[in-house]
């Protein structure tokens, strides 16, 4: 269901005139986004879309989402009782309120979680209301940013984390420190890491321990970060050196492991200029993984040394070492 910015503000009128439609199973609500919308998902229409498609188990809202709008579907209420797939965007980009999604996720089993952006210091509410059911989401990817402590307890208790198979995941730690940190994923098999650091020179990544690969792992994506410091824009190479440590810590892991022969797609991005290095970074889990890749997206530090053609060699030096691949080397953005 798909409404225009001027109907907007109707949604609790249109789903109260609906009456009851016990049959429907899945509901997409969106609003177009070519103009600032009118109105905001509340308290509400929430209400007047639970009552009006109590057996809902999919419900992917794109809608700007106003204070308050998931207590009417928490389960202490007896809401969306069958519900096992969420999908929340804020249609505005902005950050929502985390305590409407802990009223909707605290004691409800999920299948399928994809969650909207929120502050990045209150996500552990949500990480609380997620694990106060015994078992993790199999599809679960998270916007907002979690800090070290937040993700490791998310993860902290093996069985309700196995069933885990598609994992999205912003943080605010070093790679080194995370990974080895969470318990096993058996069952995962996509995974996007989104590292958010701050500044400082290569780290000590020999000294950190191993990270146990997902053993079923086909899709990885690597973004490592770095937040500006005082107007710093890294003249001195110092984050692209630390980024690059981290990144070959990270493969030479997937590389070692029993995943790097089953690994179909790697997308990396960590702001490291093209040249001999990266290569070097890159070259074991190419080689392990020669066989499996079908897809290799690479993000690298643009260069103002001939850093087109460099890109362009790059790319045609991995195409020939994965010719069953479809390589592309691009500039990452600012």
């Amino acid at each position: 269901m798909r409404l225009a910015p001027d109907a907007a503000a109707a949604v609790a009128v249109l789903f109260r005139s609906v009456g009851r439609l016990p049959a429907l199973r899945h509901l997409h609500l969106s609003v177009d986004g070519r103009l600032p919308p009118s109105g905001a998902l509340g308290p509400a229409e929430a209400a007047a879309l639970a009552a009006a498609c109590p057996g809902l188990t999919s419900l992917d809202v794109r809608f700007p989402l106003g204070g308050g709008f998931g207590r009417p579907w928490a389960p202490a209420r007896g809401a969306l009782p069958a519900l096992t797939t969420l999908h929340l965007t804020d249609a505005r980009r902005q950050p929502v309120a985390p305590s409407d999604v802990v009223a909707i996720l605290t004691g409800r089993p999920m299948d399928d979680v994809r969650l909207p952006s929120m502050a990045a210091d209150t996500t552990g509410a949500v990480v609380g209301a997620l694990r106060s059911v015994d078992r993790l989401p199999a599809v679960l990817m998270f916007t907002a940013s979690l800090s070290a402590a937040t993700a490791v307890r998310l993860f902290d208790d093996a069985p309700s984390s196995a069933g885990i198979e598609c994992l999205c995941l912003p943080v605010r730690t070093p790679p080194e420190l995370l990974l080895p940190s969470l318990a096993p994923l058996p069952r995962l098999h996509s995974l996007s890491l989104y590292f958010t650091l701050g500044g400082g020179g290569a780290p000590d990544v020999h000294a950190a321990r191993p990270w146990g690969v997902p053993p079923a792992l086909r899709s990885l994506l690597v973004s490592i970060r770095h937040q500006p410091v005082g107007g710093d824009d890294d003249g001195d190479g110092g984050e692209a050196q630390s980024s690059l440590a981290r990144m070959r810590w990270l493969l030479d892991a997937v590389a070692a492991s029993p995943a790097a022969g089953r690994l179909a797609s790697l997308s990396l991005d960590a702001r490291v200029p093209p040249g001999a290095a990266l290569d070097a970074a890159l070259a074991p889990v190419v080689a392990a993984g020669a066989g499996a890749l079908r897809r290799v997206a690479l993000r690298v530090k643009p260069i103002a040394d001939d850093g087109i053609g460099k890109r362009r060699r790059m790319a045609a030096a991995l195409a020939a070492a994965l010719p069953r691949a479809t390589v592309t080397v691009d500039a990452a953005g600012v």
